[in-house]
Parts: C-alpha cells; structure tokens; sequence
C-alpha cells in the first residue's frame, strides 16, 4: 500500500481509537506525539515523495491525534500536551531538510496549540532531543557518534529514559504554570 493511501486512512483509525476509549470512559490526561521517520537526502537530491512523506507523517500524524483529542481534553478542562522535535529543529543538519522542517513545524503547531488551549487548562509543551540511540539512528556509524559525543558538554549521547524524564516533567501536575515551551534534551549542546 503507498503511504498516500495509508496517511489518509489514519483519521479513521485514531478517532475509532478515541471512540473506543470514550465508550470505556477512559479519559485521557496526558498526550504524547511522538511521531518520527526520516529519509535522508542532500537538497539537491531529495525527491518530492522523501520530502512529503517524512513532512506528512512527522506533522500530520501529530495533527491527527491532536486534533481528535482535543474534545475530551477541553470537556475536561485539563490535559498535557507534549509534542516530540528535535534538536535539528533549531540547529539544523546535513541531508536533514524534511526531517528537519517537520520537527520546525511541530514546535510551531505547540506556540499556536498552547495559546489556544491555555484557557482550557491544557498546557502544550515539546521536548526536543539530541541524538538518541534507537531503531532511526542504527544508520549512524560509531564514528559519527564519535565526533557527535566529542560536542556535546556531557560527552554521551541522549538516552530514551533522558526524554521520558522530560515528558514526564511536562506531565506532572506540578508543572501546570508551564506552557509553550521547548526544552533541549541534548547534553548540552547548542
């Protein structure tokens, strides 16, 4: 199946998910974005199809999911919103255009969210990582990851329990008075 086909049919999917748990009564505090892919490309050789295909489901899918939560959320007068970027959103990267451009846009979509939603009691906020060992960075060589750690302050790459912290700050109930905010999750790196 294209991913035309697929990103069309994901509406459907995540409001019968949400149906699904209304009908439960299962009321949703806290909602995490942590959509990500990347097809990495110079400019010049980027297609039209890598380029959308990373832009759409990097921003759509954290559109999709929003936006269909967003009732229960305001009905409640409470929520967390806490949307995924990346470092690369600020500072940029080699081959990195797509990727890059969807994490952009996903800390704008959490300034106009986070505005829109405050009066609501749902704060909105994003958590931008540094490079991060998972499944999307097995292509990074050790020596990439070599001269990564050499500019980070800290001298380690950024850990999946070091952004589940974050978002897990962002949730907290302690945390009402903080909104539309991004917070690096990167070692220290600028």
């Amino acid at each position: 199946m294209n991913y035309y086909k697929l990103i069309y049919q994901i509406p459907n999917s995540v409001q019968e998910s949400i149906d699904a748990l209304v009908e439960k009564n299962i009321v949703v505090d806290v909602l995490i974005n942590n959509a990500g892919i990347k097809d990495d490309a110079m400019a010049h050789k980027m297609t039209d199809e890598q380029f959308k295909h990373v832009v759409e489901t990097n921003v759509m899918g954290t559109f999709y999911i929003t936006k269909r939560i967003l009732p229960m959320m305001r009905k409640q007068k409470y929520g967390r919103i806490i949307n995924i970027s990346s470092g690369l959103a600020q500072h940029g990267g080699l081959a990195k255009l797509n990727y890059g451009a969807s994490k952009a846009a996903i800390e704008n979509m959490t300034k106009n969210l986070a505005i829109e939603l405050g009066p609501f009691g749902i704060t909105v906020n994003t958590v931008a990582p540094g490079l991060i060992e998972t499944e999307m960075t097995k292509a990074v060589t050790e020596k990439e990851k070599d001269a990564y750690r050499k500019k980070i302050p800290i001298r380690r790459l950024v850990e999946a329990k070091d952004v589940a912290h974050a978002c897990l700050f962002f949730a907290d109930e302690k945390s009402s008075a903080i909104s539309n905010q991004v917070i690096g999750v990167n070692g220290g790196l600028r």
